[in-house]
């Protein structure tokens, strides 16, 4: 059992970050930070294999913020992979897709 801090918020962030000092890493540390100050806590997934465990594992999370890219493919099958389990699971959980043009690492 999970005991959190956090009241009960709890959102899973899927990322495959690959490089510590590019844009997208600062950008995610901020909105992790901005979302621990309202009382949210934040799980981190970096593919979708762990993302999709910690779905099945965690039934009290209650929002994706989902990389329409993870996996650098340009089927986005490694997201929808991630989506059709959460959606298997709880159809009302909402997802926010963090997409970007180009990739720089």
């Amino acid at each position: 059992m999970i005991i959190s801090k956090t009241k009960g918020k709890r959102i899973l962030l899927v990322h495959d970050l690959c490089d510590h000092n590019t844009l997208d890493e600062s950008a995610l540390d901020k909105l992790s930070n901005v979302l621990g100050e309202h009382e949210i806590e934040v799980l981190t997934a970096t593919t979708a294999f762990d993302a999709e465990m910690m779905i099945v594992a965690d039934p009290m999370i209650q929002a994706i913020l989902l990389d329409w890219d993870l996996a650098e493919d340009n089927t986005h099958q490694a997201a929808k992979d991630v989506l059709n389990k959460l959606r298997s699971r709880a159809e009302n959980v909402p997802v926010f897709f963090i997409c970007r043009s180009c990739r720089r690492c």
